[in-house]
């Protein structure tokens, strides 16, 4: 019996051992350490070129070695696209903030007084890969309404109908700045929040404008466009409407 303890106790400290040094080999190997995605060079970049998407692909490093005003998190790279850069960078070699900085400028130094800056995805972003900083954008959302069909069903309840009604929900608003799958825009807390519920009820689509165009900066008082508008129907007596006001 008295030869069994020190066994015990010499397995058990073998254990231990085991676990500290495959603990270290672990923390060696990053394995516990919180790693960042960030972008890099995937080629040689000169001074004065503008940032593309193809220039650069990601690598992780580890949290430790993150700046957070320096390096660019991959889900961030919209800051650098676009930009000219200001010095040259070799492949592989990090592209920071500074590397641009000239051209990005501190996001609150563009807040108008008394506006905020939003946020606004889109359904369809095709649009938003050519907007610029100061473009002026017109945003409509398409909402789902119940309309009653003029029919009644077999209990005499009237029918309704699923209507897709395309409707301006602001005529004219700035471009901050563009982001991967939307943009960054001015507005008042009031637009704010009617736009944080329309996004959260309906799609958006931006319709780019005319730069200092006066016309139609407001909403105007109808109904918006139903599907029910583009039926064959309704579209030859558009026409007709049309021709006759000729």
């Amino acid at each position: 019996m008295k030869n069994t303890i020190p066994l015990v106790l010499a397995v058990l400290l073998g254990l231990a051992a085991v676990f500290a040094v495959s603990r270290l080999v672990a923390r060696n190997s990053g394995e516990e350490i919180g790693k960042i995605s960030v972008i890099v060079a995937n080629k040689n970049l000169s001074a004065g070129q503008d940032v593309r998407e193809g220039d650069f692909g990601s690598v992780e490093i580890p949290r430790s070695a993150y700046i957070n005003h320096q390096h660019v998190r991959t889900e961030n790279q919209n800051l650098v696209v676009g930009q000219k850069l200001v010095r040259d960078i070799a492949s592989g070699g990090f592209i920071l903030l500074d590397d641009v900085i000239s051209g990005v400028g501190r996001l609150s130094d563009e807040v108008v007084r008394g506006d905020w800056i939003v946020p606004v995805h889109f359904a369809d972003a095709t649009l938003v890969a050519a907007l610029q900083e100061g473009d002026e954008i017109a945003i409509v959302m398409v909402a789902q309404d119940l309309k009653a069909s003029g029919k009644t069903d077999m209990e005499g309840n009237a029918e309704v109908a699923r209507v897709q009604t395309a409707r301006v929900l602001f005529p004219m608003v700035r471009v901050v700045r563009r982001m991967q799958d939307g943009v960054l825009v001015s507005m008042s807390p009031k637009e704010a929040q009617r736009l944080l519920v329309a996004s959260l009820n309906a799609p958006l689509y931006p319709m780019l404008r005319l730069r200092g165009d006066s016309s139609h900066r407001s909403v105007q008082e109808s109904a918006g466009v139903t599907s029910a508008d583009l039926s064959e129907r309704a579209l030859v007596a558009r026409d007709k409407a049309v021709t006759a006001g000729q």
